[in-house]
C-alpha cells in the first residue's frame, strides 16, 4: 500500500518580476503603495510600482476583478474576474472571497460594467468587508476598493454613471498598506514534513479554502487500497484546470483517493505565478 501525498512546490526565493522591496516608514514597518485604476475600457493595478494586474483588451475582462496580496509580503497569492453582467458570476465571487482567509489584502476594480447581475447577497458581502457604497452600485458605474479581509479598509472611491447610454468617469485608487509580521500571517500547524508543505503552499495561493484552515485543514495525504493486476499504473493523466482552485483540489482528492492511483503518472497545468501541484509518492 502506498501513501498519496499532495506536494505543494515552489521556488523558495521567487518573486514578482521588478518588485521593488517594500520600504520602511519611520515606525519601521513595511508599506506597499498601492494604484488601482477603474474605467469603461482598462483596468490595472500596481504594486509598488509593479504592475500587477493590466486589461484593456477589446470586449474582454469585463466585470470586477479581484486581487489578493500576501498581508506579509505583499506577494500577489489569487487574481480573479467575474463578468457580474453576466447571471451567477456573483455566486461564485461569493463562494471565491468566502474561501479568501481572514486578514489578506482584497483589491477590487470594475472593468465596462459589473452591477447588472450583482445581487444583493454579492452587495452585502462586499460591505460586510468594509465597502461603503457597494450597496448602491449601480448600471457602468466605476469603483475600486482596498481591504483587509475582516479589517481595515484602505480605500475605496466610486463614480456614477450618469446616464444608461453612458459610463461613470475613471477612478484612480492611491493608497498605503502597512504590512503585518509573518508570524501574524501564518497558522500554527505542528512541524511535520506535511504541514510545511502546507505552510508553504498556503504563503503562496490562496482559493483553496479548507486545505489552508487553521483550526481544521483538509487533508493532503491519501492512502487507496492497491488495485489487483493494475493495468493502467503507467498510463499518463493530464488535468488541465481552469482558475477554479476549489473545484481542482475536489477532483484531484478524488482523483488521488482512486484505487490503484499512481501520482507520478498525474500533471497538472494551471496558470499562475508560481507551480502549484506536484503529486508523489512515498513507500
Amino acid at each position: 500500500m502506498y501513501r498519496m501525498v499532495l506536494c505543494f512546490i515552489f521556488p523558495t526565493d521567487e518573486v514578482l518580476p521588478n518588485m521593488e522591496t517594500p520600504r520602511r516608514p519611520p515606525n519601521g514597518r513595511k508599506v506597499l503603495d498601492i494604484e488601482v485604476y477603474s474605467s469603461r475600457s482598462k483596468v490595472y493595478v500596481a504594486v509598488d510600482g509593479t504592475t500587477v494586474l493590466e486589461d484593456e483588451m477589446r470586449e474582454q475582462g469585463r466585470g470586477i476583478h479581484v486581487i489578493v496580496l500576501n498581508q506579509a509580503t505583499g506577494h500577489v497569492m489569487a487574481k480573479r474576474v467575474f463578468d457580474t453582467y453576466s447571471p451567477h458570476e456573483d455566486e461564485a465571487m461569493i463562494l471565491f472571497l468566502n474561501m479568501v482567509t481572514r486578514g489578506r489584502v482584497l483589491i477590487f476594480t470594475i472593468k465596462d460594467e459589473g452591477s447588472f447581475h450583482l445581487k444583493d447577497a454579492a452587495k452585502s458581502l462586499l460591505k460586510g468587508l468594509g465597502s461603503q457604497v457597494s450597496m448602491s452600485l449601480s448600471w457602468r458605474d466605476m469603483w475600486t476598493l482596498v481591504v483587509k479581509k475582516g479589517g481595515q479598509v484602505y480605500g475605496e472611491k466610486h463614480s456614477k454613471s450618469p446616464a444608461l447610454s453612458t459610463w461613470g468617469d475613471p477612478v484612480l485608487l492611491k493608497t498605503e498598506v502597512q504590512l503585518t509580521a509573518s508570524e501574524d500571517a501564518e497558522c500554527h500547524w505542528s512541524d511535520t514534513e506535511l504541514n510545511r508543505r502546507r505552510k508553504l503552499f498556503c504563503s503562496k495561493v490562496e482559493g483553496y479554502g479548507s486545505i489552508c484552515s487553521c483550526k481544521d485543514p483538509a487533508p493532503i495525504e491519501f492512502s487507496p487500497d492497491p488495485l489487483p493486476d493494475n493495468r493502467v499504473y503507467d498510463v499518463p493523466v493530464a488535468v488541465i484546470a481552469g482558475n477554479r482552485p476549489n473545484y481542482l483540489y475536489r477532483m484531484l482528492r478524488s482523483l488521488l483517493s482512486a484505487q490503484g492511483v499512481n501520482p507520478q503518472m498525474i500533471t497538472v497545468f494551471i496558470d499562475g505565478y508560481y507551480e502549484v501541484w506536484s503529486p508523489q509518492r512515498y513507500p
